[in-house]
């Protein structure tokens, strides 16, 4: 039971900050919802006990579920009506006819497996850190398409292990390590697929699928990813870095790669299998709940 500091009603509280159910003259809340009126101190629980904060959050919320509360803090902050799904959110602007959005929390230690990733593709993920810190980020698959003519070897290289070297003039700019100009010494990755080998590996699955979707694919290294890709022409600036989920990850690969991205002004792509199927999905981090994504620079990195 709480009392509503500053001699206002319950019709006040639920009009003023859209929050609970009104019953009559009572304002029933659900657990956020307390914690969010006794942080801005408009309600003080009837038995003073409850009144030390600490106590409060122990006794409202599991461990598990503070960043919910984050989360929920953030979002009601910025202005939005928010209510509790499970261990998931739901927000939309105060406008009844806005869009309702579903907001999935993970804490920064999070790790996952890419068939999760993509299952969550069309929503919000909020991001909380041990500081309390909330990012927020959108997920959404993405069909990559260039304009690339693939081309065609009539020439195998010269194997040296598992690389090669090629002295033809009819490879493309964009292939392999052209920096002689009698010679082109070829990747792993480049000589299995002019050689016609059987792929290993998801890495080697993504590098031929791009190339199916007619892109100029090149090494991603300098960025920590594994590939860098066009779609039109070989520029100076790529458009999307591509980064392989082979196996599960932690969510500070999702945060260091879309940073970087966004520093250098690509967009960040993940792919991986989800059932059986090469898929992509981008993701962008965003200044707030719905608006577009964060424009940074190389400075703020």
């Amino acid at each position: 039971m709480f009392n509503i500091t500053g001699n206002r009603s319950a019709a006040h509280i639920f009009n003023k900050y859209s929050t609970g159910t009104l019953k009559g003259d009572v304002l029933i809340l659900e657990p956020l919802e307390v914690i969010f009126l006794f942080w801005k101190r408009r309600i003080r629980a009837e038995n003073p006990v409850f009144n030390d904060g600490a106590l409060l959050l122990k006794t409202m919320l599991h461990e598990d579920e503070i960043p919910l509360w984050n989360t929920y803090r953030d979002l009601r902050i910025a202005g939005y009506r928010v209510k509790r799904n499970g261990m998931e959110l739901k927000a939309r602007e105060r406008s009844s006819a806005s869009t309702i959005f579903t907001v999935k929390t993970v804490r920064e230690n999070f790790r996952f497996q890419f068939s999760q990733l993509f299952q969550w593709k069309d929503n919000i993920i909020a991001a909380v850190d041990d500081d309390g810190g909330v990012t927020f980020y959108k997920i959404a698959e993405i069909e990559i398409e260039g304009s690339l003519d693939i081309p065609e070897f009539p020439e195998k290289p010269v194997l040296m292990e598992k690389r090669s070297v090629y002295s033809g003039s009819t490879l493309p700019e964009w292939i392999g390590d052209s920096t002689t100009v009698n010679f082109t010494v070829l990747s792993e990755l480049e000589t299995r697929y002019i050689n016609g080998e059987k792929p290993e590996g998801l890495v080697e699955l993504v590098y031929r699928d791009l190339f199916r979707k007619r892109s100029i694919i090149r090494t991603g290294f300098k960025y920590g990813c594994n590939f860098r890709i066009y779609l039109n022409e070989l520029s100076s600036h790529a458009e999307a870095l591509v980064h392989v989920f082979d196996k599960d990850e932690g969510w500070y690969a999702i945060s260091r790669a879309v940073r970087v991205a966004g520093g250098v002004k690509k967009k960040m792509i993940f792919a991986g299998l989800y059932n059986e199927t090469i898929k992509y999905v981008e993701i962008k981090r965003m200044k707030s709940f719905v608006n577009d994504e964060i424009e940074e620079d190389e400075s703020d990195l």
